[in-house]
């Protein structure tokens, strides 16, 4: 599945929306999409077509690298090939760092992946969160709750982080919406747990006042 964010708006498509919206790519705002989209050729090469053009419109592209483990030793070209146009990589410390640079020491690794157009999301369990950039790095720390299921809590990071950015918070606020996303995602069974609008800001607001 991939997810567009369109004058307020959620999109999702699939290879037939891809190709009819081809033409309308520069009236989106962001576009994130997932890695393991980038081993099938049949998806891999016309994403990557459509987050090239997204590129030169400057579409913000999120990527979560998101690679699981029977694809670690299989070709990144086209992966590789994304994350030249992508602006926030999303990766996990335990599980991406390593396979996509080779580099052992992840801070080392995450800061390899740093350009002037990307940052580099490192998600790392309990230890929080870090985004790196050319200049600055934000870290945040996990908000402590009461874990009922950590399933999806990626994911639900991804969507605090891209509602943060579609809000306009900078990098260090969107990195805490993100980690708070998360946290609440894990407060029950399930990986649907995230709070609605209401309670995310008012989630905030306690947090800002902690």
């Amino acid at each position: 599945e991939q997810l567009f964010y369109h004058k307020n708006k959620l999109y999702y498509y699939h290879q037939d929306f891809l190709k009819v919206h081809k033409n309308e790519i520069k009236e989106y705002d962001y576009i994130i999409t997932t890695g393991f989209m980038f081993f099938d050729e049949g998806s891999a090469k016309p994403l990557c077509e459509f987050l090239s053009k997204a590129s030169k419109y400057n579409v913000k592209v999120l990527l979560d690298t998101n690679l699981r483990i029977e694809q670690t030793n299989l070709d990144k070209t086209y992966l590789l090939e994304a994350i030249k146009y992508t602006n926030y990589l999303l990766v996990s410390v335990k599980d991406d760092l390593l396979p996509l640079t080779n580099i052992i020491d992840p801070v080392k690794a995450a800061t390899s992946l740093v350009s002037d157009t990307r940052c580099v999301v490192a998600k790392d369990g309990i230890n929080g969160s870090t985004i790196y950039t050319k200049d600055n790095v934000y870290h945040q720390d996990i908000f402590k709750v009461e874990v009922a299921d950590s399933l999806g809590a990626g994911d639900a990071y991804n969507a605090g982080f891209l509602y943060g950015l579609t809000k306009g918070k900078d990098l260090k606020q969107a990195n805490k919406i993100a980690c708070l996303v998360a946290a609440i995602n894990m407060t029950k069974p399930g990986a649907r747990n995230c709070p609605n609008e209401k309670q995310l800001n008012e989630l905030i607001n306690r947090s800002n006042n902690d």
